[in-house]
């Protein structure tokens, strides 16, 4: 198993008692990593759906919590909040990962949902593919920071989820150097089969980040394989 800097994790821990506010779980089972998470004294542990995936989880950014729910429920009674509107999806749960569709400029992806990513990523020869949009179209930048290797950055006009817009999204363009689109690549067989490297067209295209997920109000229901999204709920003003 890699680690998220690609760093073989050789070391598994058993925790006897990991506690997660009211929530407490015994003998848990985590893998050591061999680098820190480059967060400083800010947290020391990494938190993934290969544990979460136990539970049902809310995700309130508006309301800056994270709420574990038990599994035993009535199916689609979940969304206890007022919200204008909900949109109900299928989650496929692939590679401990959150897999969801997505409207982009009307154009519809298979996405991931990574509260690890701080922005929004799509590969650029998708871009150009579907929107014609390259890193000399009018409105795109080129960006030096950001997700490696960043190719340029471009923002579209609409981002949805059946029918909830989450807002103008800026997102990244990013190469995808494997299999047939890597240059260097000499595993050519002179005909339309595969290399071996290729992506699976099953795979998803956009990683939706955190940019885009503070906007929106989520419960992941493992239970049910399904994900239910809604406006982010407006922070609670302060009593002060």
């Amino acid at each position: 198993m890699l680690d998220l800097h690609g760093n073989a994790v050789a070391l598994t821990a058993i925790v006897r008692i990991l506690q997660l506010g009211r929530l407490q779980d015994t003998n848990a089972e985590l893998q050591v990593m061999p680098s820190g998470l480059g967060g400083g004294d800010l947290f020391v542990d990494l938190l993934s759906a290969d544990y979460m995936a136990k539970y049902d989880i809310e995700l309130d950014f508006g309301g800056g919590k994270l709420n574990f729910f038990s599994k035993d429920h009535c199916e689609g009674r979940v969304v206890y909040w007022n919200t204008p509107g909900v949109a109900i999806m299928p989650m496929p749960f692939r590679d401990h990962h959150i897999n969801t569709p997505v409207m982009l400029n009307g154009k519809s992806f298979k996405a991931i949902l990574d509260t690890g990513a701080p922005g929004t990523t799509l590969f650029a020869h998708e871009a150009k593919h579907v929107f014609d949009t390259t890193k000399e179209s009018l409105g795109s930048t080129v960006s030096e920071s950001g997700p490696e290797p960043c190719h340029f950055e471009y923002t579209f006009e609409s981002m949805s989820f059946e029918g909830i817009n989450a807002s103008i999204p800026r997102v990244a363009l990013i190469l995808d150097p494997v299999g047939k689109n890597d240059p260097n690549n000499k595993l050519v067989t002179g005909t339309r089969l595969k290399r071996v490297n290729d992506r699976d067209i099953s795979e998803a295209s956009i990683v939706i980040g955190i940019n885009i997920l503070t906007k929106l109000r989520l419960f992941t229901a493992f239970s049910e394989n399904k994900i239910y999204m809604t406006p982010a709920t407006t922070p609670v003003a302060s009593q002060e």
